[in-house]
């Protein structure tokens, strides 16, 4: 096994994964009603690993925000996630 793979901020799985039974019972719960879940909070506190424990890759979208984050950019983000073509500008140009 890696260092890699026990320590360190990841998108990958993580060996040193500790369940903690209250987050991730309740996560497990907030899945079965299949609602969205918003999962927040600081830096290095374990979502990632907590979404990629419960979760494959292609379950969930991923959204890392900053302090300037704004909803917009939420939206492309998933909207790109998706593969779907947006459009953010229109033009139109009338003949008379």
């Amino acid at each position: 096994m890696k260092t890699i793979e026990v320590f360190g901020v990841s998108n990958e799985k993580v060996a040193s994964y500790i369940e903690r039974k209250q987050v991730d019972e309740r996560f497990l719960e907030g899945l079965n009603r299949n609602k969205h879940i918003i999962v927040f909070g600081a830096s290095k506190q374990g979502k990632t690993a907590l979404t990629n424990r419960h979760l494959e890759e292609k379950q969930f979208i991923r959204i890392n925000c900053s302090p300037t984050t704004q909803t917009i950019d939420i939206y492309k983000s998933i909207l790109r996630q998706l593969k779907i073509d947006f459009q953010e500008e229109r033009i139109e140009k009338k003949t008379y």
